[in-house]
């Protein structure tokens, strides 16, 4: 049983709410959840591999199958979390200590980094992604949908998971400024390399701000809902930004 830090007037209250209480902190127990959280991540994926070639017959992930092994490893996370949060409530760990003000600037934000990006595309004629020109290939409408909803939801959850809590849950972020931001470069930095499917430098720079952003959000929410949240909303964004770009072209 864990006793309770006393409060202190000091710059944690920037990232903490007043008088909150802390567990000790542990460093081998939290890499220990962080190592179990990317074993997840990765039997998700690999649960995905195994279901597209007993379809298929084949190696290759349809988009769709991917989303469904990212799914598979949200699933892992979110059950991880629970049980890691059960006894000081799931729900009230998850929203956070602050909700409005950090979705609202998140939103803005967000929004305003993809603006900037696609003038950037725009006054520069960047092309587009070559990952995102096949996206729908060989789709109905229904698949679309689907494929759609799969990414607005999946990859927030199962990302946000890993990157803002297992990975940042790494730095005592909660102790002191110097944690909080090397917490926010490293999630951020990896958040733009795991996507590796994106080729132009002015992508990478908008994964970069968002991640950004999501790190931040994190800190200033207390929980995971916000960035899961502006994740979603970053989800969205591209999407529109895709069919934009494909309804001008």
């Amino acid at each position: 049983m864990t006793t309770p830090l006393p409060c202190k007037a000091s710059s944690v209250h920037a990232v903490a709410p007043p008088c909150s209480t802390q567990s000790p902190y542990n460093l081998f127990k939290r890499l220990g959840m962080f190592v179990l959280a990317v074993g997840l991540y990765v039997l998700g994926n690999l649960l995905a591999a195994v279901q597209a070639g007993a379809l298929s017959g084949n190696a290759q992930f349809s988009n769709q199958q991917l989303l469904n092994g990212i799914a598979y490893a949200g699933v892992g996370l979110l059950l991880l979390y629970y049980l890691q949060n059960r006894r000081q409530g799931f729900t009230r760990a998850f929203a956070g200590h602050t909700l409005q003000r950090p979705l609202r600037n998140g939103l803005l934000a967000t929004t305003a980094v993809y603006v900037l990006c696609g003038v950037v595309v725009a006054l520069f004629d960047i092309p587009d992604e070559s990952f995102m020109l096949t996206f729908f290939d060989g789709l109905d409408r229904s698949q679309i949908v689907l494929l759609c909803i799969s990414l607005v939801i999946f990859p927030p959850l199962a990302e946000e998971l890993l990157l803002r809590h297992f990975l940042m849950r790494l730095l005592p972020w909660e102790r002191s400024a110097v944690w909080k931001w090397l917490s926010i470069v490293l999630s951020t930095v990896l958040f733009a390399a795991i996507h590796t499917q994106y080729e132009q430098a002015i992508t990478m720079v908008a994964l970069v701000a968002v991640g950004f952003v999501l790190a931040v959000a994190r800190i200033a929410s207390g929980g995971l809902l916000v960035p899961v949240l502006i994740h979603a909303c970053a989800e969205v964004l591209a999407l529109l930004g895709y069919v934009l770009n494909a309804y001008m072209g």
